[in-house]
């Protein structure tokens, strides 16, 4: 097996020293994925610092409280905020950023070497073919 790393550049490897081989598909976006993961981080990371950082004490009467959230309320709200804005970022990332897909390929064995097959043309027969 011959490996091209660069134009002019091969590299010889021994078939029995390989454990896989996988061959790239070609670069790609993972938009999708990424609006997933910004969505579960962005969602989960606010609904946690939102419900640790609101009590339920409520407003005091020397302070001026627009609203007035239960902790589980501020969770649910700070979820869904955090979840909308690492959508929005995570689309961004996915966009932009392009990854390698690999595809991993049966690696040839000893009888994959040596095959016969029929020939049926003009003239019955076979056709024998070895790779070294």
């Amino acid at each position: 097996m011959y490996i091209v790393q660069q134009v002019g550049d091969t590299l010889a490897v021994a078939i029995g020293s390989l454990d896989y081989l996988d061959v790239s598909l070609g670069r790609r976006r993972n938009v999708l994925s990424s609006v997933g993961a910004g969505t579960l981080i962005g969602g989960s990371t606010l609904a946690l610092v939102s419900a640790l950082s609101n009590s339920d004490s409520g407003c005091s009467s020397d302070e001026y409280c627009l609203f007035e959230f239960s902790r589980g309320d501020a969770a649910v709200l700070g979820g869904i905020l955090g979840a909308v804005t690492g959508a929005f970022v995570g689309g961004i990332v996915g966009a932009v950023r392009h990854v390698d897909h690999w595809k991993r390929v049966p690696l040839p064995t000893l009888g994959e070497r040596v095959s016969i097959r029929p020939q049926l043309s003009r003239r019955t027969g076979a056709s024998v073919r070895m790779s070294f």
